[in-house]
C-alpha cells in the first residue's frame, strides 16, 4: 500500500469515521485527529457527508457528559445492588437475633452510604473535565478541522431526482450501495434517508471529473461500514468496483476500514499506539461478528448450565439462558507481535435469563397442583476474553479475528 503516501492519492471519509471521532477516548481521539492533519491537504468529504455530521455531531459529541452521568448511574446501582444482597444476607439472622449482626449490617450500610459520597464527588471533576478543558478543547479543534477540509458540491435537483429514481431499481434488484439500507424509509423522517450511501457514492464517481486534485491517481474511500452492499469478503463489492473502473479507467478505487487506515499510516510515519489502535477497532463490533458473538453466547450458556448443575435436586428454580449485553469494558494486557495482535479484556456483562419457579397451590378441597411461573430476571457476570488478532503482511490489514473467552464469574441475580 505504497500508494497512500503518494500526493496523488486522495482519501475520502465516510460520514461514520468523522462522528466515531466522538466517541473514542479523547487520548485516541487526538492522536487520530493528528494522524488525519498530517494527510488534511489530501482529504475530501462528499457533500451528503458533510450534511450527514452537521445533522448529527452535537447529538454524538454531546453524549461525552451522558457518558460520565452513565458512569455515576452505574456506580450507583451496582452500590445499592450489593446494599441490598448484605441486607438480603443478613436479613435471617438479624431476625434471630444473631450477635454482632446488627452491627455488621450498619457498618456496612455507612460504608455504602459513604462509597455514595465518593461517586456524588466524582461531579466535580466531570465538571472539570467537561467545561473547563480537553474534551471541549477536542471537540472545537476536530469541528474547525472538518469545517477546512474540501467538501463536495450540492447536487442539483435534477440530478438527485435522476439519483432517486435510479436508485429506486438499484435496491430492487440489490445492486449496491445502499440496499441494505431500504427499511430506512420507514424508521426515518425523511423519504430520502434510504438513497444516503447512493448519493455519496455517486458523489465518489465524479470526484475525478470536477478537478479538485490535479494528477489524482487513488482514492482511498474510508468507512466503517461493514454492510454487504458494500463489501464482500472484506474487499470492495465488485459491482461498485466495475461501475467506478466503467467510468475511471486510469484510477484506481480502494475501500479500507478506519482502524486498518490507522495502523498502516501511523507506522508509515512511525506514530502508531495501541491503544488508539484498540479503541479504533473498537471490540463492541468485534464481539457482534457472528462468529464471536456465538462464542461468547455458547461460554455463557455453558456457565449457566454449570451453575444449575450445582444445585439442589430438591431446587424448585431453575435458569435458563436468553442472551447478554457488554455495560463496560477494559484492557488488562496486550501483547503486540509482528503477524498478531493478543488483547485481553475484562467485560462487566449483564446475562439476560428467564426463572423458572414451581409453585404449588391447595384448592378449597384441600387439593395441591403444581405450576411453573416464569419470569424473565439479569445475572451480572464478569468475563474475561482474549481477543486474537491475525495480521496479513500482503493485504495489510487485520484479520480472521477469534474471541476466546477465559473466564466467567457470575454474580448474583437482580
Amino acid at each position: 500500500m505504497e500508494f497512500i503516501k503518494n500526493n496523488s492519492t486522495i482519501f475520502v471519509l465516510d460520514t461514520n469515521i468523522l462522528l466515531n471521532m466522538g466517541r473514542l477516548s479523547l487520548h485516541s481521539g487526538e492522536h487520530f485527529l493528528n494522524l488525519l492533519k498530517s494527510v488534511e491537504d489530501r482529504i475530501w468529504i462528499p457533500r451528503q457527508v458533510f450534511n450527514e455530521f452537521e445533522k448529527n455531531k452535537k447529538h454524538v459529541f454531546g453524549d461525552i457528559p451522558k457518558r460520565y452521568e452513565k458512569i455515576k448511574r452505574e456506580l450507583k446501582d451496582r452500590n445499592q445492588k450489593f446494599a441490598t444482597g448484605i441486607e438480603k444476607t443478613l436479613s435471617n439472622p438479624m431476625d434471630l437475633n444473631y450477635f454482632g449482626v446488627e452491627e455488621l449490617n450498619k457498618l456496612i450500610l455507612n460504608k455504602v452510604t459513604e462509597i455514595n459520597g465518593i461517586i456524588e464527588g466524582f461531579s466535580l471533576v466531570e465538571e472539570d473535565i467537561i467545561d473547563q478543558g480537553h474534551h471541549k478543547t477536542f471537540q472545537n479543534n476536530f469541528f474547525n478541522f472538518v469545517d477546512n477540509l474540501k467538501v463536495g458540491k450540492e447536487i442539483p435537483i435534477s440530478e438527485r431526482l435522476r439519483i432517486l429514481s435510479e436508485g429506486e431499481l438499484r435496491y430492487r434488484y440489490q445492486i449496491p450501495p445502499g440496499f441494505k439500507d431500504e427499511q430506512k424509509d420507514k424508521k426515518h423522517i425523511e423519504p430520502q434517508g434510504k438513497f444516503g450511501d447512493l448519493f455519496l457514492w455517486k458523489e465518489i464517481l465524479t470526484l475525478p471529473e470536477r478537478k479538485v486534485f490535479p494528477g489524482l491517481t487513488d482514492i482511498v474511500f474510508i468507512t466503517n461500514d461493514q454492510k454487504q452492499d458494500w463489501f464482500v469478503n472484506n474487499e470492495i463489492h465488485p459491482y461498485l468496483l466495475q461501475e467506478f473502473k466503467d467510468n475511471w479507467k486510469n484510477i484506481e478505487i480502494h475501500f479500507i476500514k478506519g482502524a486498518d487506515f490507522y495502523k498502516i499510516y501511523s507506522e508509515m510515519t512511525d506514530t502508531f499506539d495501541l491503544k488508539t489502535f484498540v479503541n479504533v477497532y473498537g471490540l463492541q463490533n468485534i464481539i457482534n461478528n457472528g462468529c464471536n458473538q456465538k462464542t461468547l453466547d455458547e461460554s455463557l450458556r455453558k456457565k449457566i448450565e454449570e451453575v444449575e448443575g450445582e444445585t439442589d435436586e430438591d431446587s424448585f428454580e431453575c435458569l435458563e439462558y436468553l442472551g447478554f449485553k457488554i455495560d463496560s469494558q477494559k484492557i488488562f494486557d496486550s501483547i503486540d507481535n509482528k503477524d498478531e495482535l493478543i488483547l485481553k479484556y475484562e467485560l462487566q456483562i449483564t446475562v439476560d435469563n428467564y426463572l423458572h419457579c414451581v409453585e404449588t397451590q391447595m384448592n378449597d378441597l384441600g387439593e395441591t397442583r403444581q405450576f411453573v411461573e416464569t419470569t424473565e430476571v439479569s445475572k451480572d457476570a464478569m468475563a474475561k476474553v482474549k481477543l486474537i488478532l491475525k495480521y496479513d503482511g500482503k493485504l495489510k490489514k487485520y484479520i480472521n479475528v477469534k474471541l476466546e473467552v477465559i473466564d466467567i464469574i457470575l454474580e448474583t441475580v437482580n
